[in-house]
Order: structure tokens, then sequence, then C-alpha cells
């Protein structure tokens, strides 16, 4: 499985920059290099609550980790 590199973003107000910003690396970025493969395994997370941080980033970790388990 490997290590997970997680990209974190973490935001304060909403802006449409800032959601073009967040699409792009959810949607192109990380799908890219993930493929690519040369750069180890990828996900990106957006904070919006920086109180919840921890839990939002152990959440993402768990999800990541649970999608690249092998099928049993």
């Amino acid at each position: 499985m490997g290590d997970l590199n997680l990209m974190i973003d973490v935001s304060g107000e909403a802006r449409t920059d800032k959601a073009a910003k967040v699409s792009t690396a959810r949607a192109l970025w990380v799908p890219a290099v993930n493929i690519h493969g040369g750069f180890g395994r990828w996900t990106f997370i957006e904070v919006t609550d920086p109180w919840d941080g921890q839990r939002a980033i152990r959440a993402s970790v768990a999800a990541s980790a649970a999608a690249s388990a092998p099928a049993v």
C-alpha cells in the first residue's frame, strides 16, 4: 500500500477562486499524480473549520486507507 501523501488546504472564507483551486486539486491534480505513480499515493482534503481539522484529517486518511485496501 505504501505511504499516503496528504495535501491539506486550510481555508477561511468561501471565495470563487478558492473553489476553483480545490476543484482542480481534487479532480485533476491528485488523479494525475496517482496515475503517474512516480510520486507516491496522494489525496486532498480541504479543512474549512480549523477546530475540526484533526477529525477531518483522520477521516480522510481512514477513507483513503479503506479505498486502497485489497479486496478479500
